[in-house]
Order: C-alpha cells, then sequence, then structure tokens
C-alpha cells in the first residue's frame, strides 16, 4: 500500500474503496 501511495494516491484511494465494499457487502 505505501509504495503504491507514493507512486499514486488516486490509485490507493481506489483500493481503499474496493476494500471498503467489499467488507461492507460480507
Amino acid at each position: 500500500m505505501m509504495a503504491s501511495a507514493s507512486l499514486s494516491s488516486s490509485a490507493v484511494s481506489i483500493d481503499v474503496d474496493d476494500e471498503m465494499l467489499m467488507g461492507w457487502v460480507l
């Protein structure tokens, strides 16, 4: 996650959203 954040914060935001949605769905 940290490496991705350094490369592109937008990608991290999308990743976090996906994880949150997955968690809520599950």
